[in-house]
């Protein structure tokens, strides 16, 4: 276990250092689909929202962290936060 910073910053027993979060679970709705769709194809975008879009239409096909990592030769850390990411905020 490891230690973090609880409200107020008083010290408190985090979770286990090292343990995974669960994937989230990423199932596009028909409008999300097109936009993220449009971002993956965007060649003016920023290359880290083009990226990010890639992955999550990967994620929405049902795609591991591993498979989609390996797909776009990057590492599964990264595929991992953006699925979080997407799957906290989706659209936002």
């Amino acid at each position: 276990m490891g230690w973090g910073r609880c409200l107020g910053g008083t010290p408190c027993l985090d979770r286990a250092v090292g343990m995974r979060q669960a994937n989230a679970v990423i199932r596009l709705k028909e409008d999300e689909v097109k936009t993220v769709t449009e971002w993956s194809r965007r060649g003016k975008s920023e290359h880290r929202l083009v990226e990010c879009a890639g992955m999550i239409l990967l994620a929405d096909e049902g795609k591991t962290n591993q498979q989609i990592a390996s797909q776009l030769h990057t590492r599964t850390a990264r595929v991992s936060k953006w699925r979080q990411r997407f799957g906290k905020h989706r659209m936002a």
